[in-house]
């Protein structure tokens, strides 16, 4: 059985409306788009539909033919239409690859997120356990310091009582030579007394 490609060009018939005929072919194929419409119109040869069978072929010729515009059918040989099939696997191929290489690029940039979030997160907990490290050591030198000054007072007082004792002694001491330097020379006075009234 005979099949057909339907190719467009873009070409409007003499005397039609060309924005009639883009309104009308955009109807007839589904596109409300202006700017895909267009893309139809540039001259380019696009395939609108391929391997159809010869009345529904025709029927689409027919259509285009009405609202304004030419095509052509063109017959699929065997070789074309292996050709189509080879490029449509290619096409799908291409597409399959464009999908892979999409979805690794997401997966990459997943991962570098994923990664990026976990340097930040290891940062931020590293960062934490520097301030509470500061905050230990810093601790631990207030009270380093707090007890040596503690430790200097109370040598500072044991070191005052040493001295008001030492000071205490050496008075005591004193005031007992100079009663006893006293009492002596009391003594010997009395002596001196005694002698001179015996003579």
């Amino acid at each position: 059985m005979n099949r057909f490609n339907l190719s467009f060009k873009g070409e409007i018939q003499p005397g039609k409306d060309p924005r009639q005929v883009k309104a009308r072919f955009g109807k007839l194929f589904g596109i409300d788009d202006p700017a895909r419409i267009e893309r139809f119109f540039s001259g380019e040869t696009i395939l609108l539909r391929r391997n159809l069978d010869r009345k529904v072929a025709a029927e689409y010729f027919s259509k285009i033919r009405k609202l304004g515009a030419e095509a052509e059918l063109v017959k699929v040989t065997d070789q074309a239409e292996r050709a189509a099939e080879d490029l449509a696997e290619q096409k799908a191929r291409e597409r399959a690859w464009e999908d892979a290489r999409r979805k690794a690029e997401e997966e990459a940039a997943r991962r570098s997120v994923e990664e990026a979030q976990a340097r930040q997160k290891a940062a931020e907990q590293e960062n934490l356990r520097r301030a509470r490290e500061e905050a230990r050591r810093q601790a631990e030198e207030e009270e380093a310091k707090r007890k040596a000054a503690e430790e200097a007072t109370r040598r500072k007082a044991l070191e005052e009582e040493r001295k008001r004792k030492e000071a205490e002694e050496a008075a005591r001491r004193k005031a007992a030579e100079e009663e006893a330097k006293r009492k002596a020379a009391e003594e010997a006075a009395r002596r001196k007394a005694e002698e001179q009234a015996r003579k």
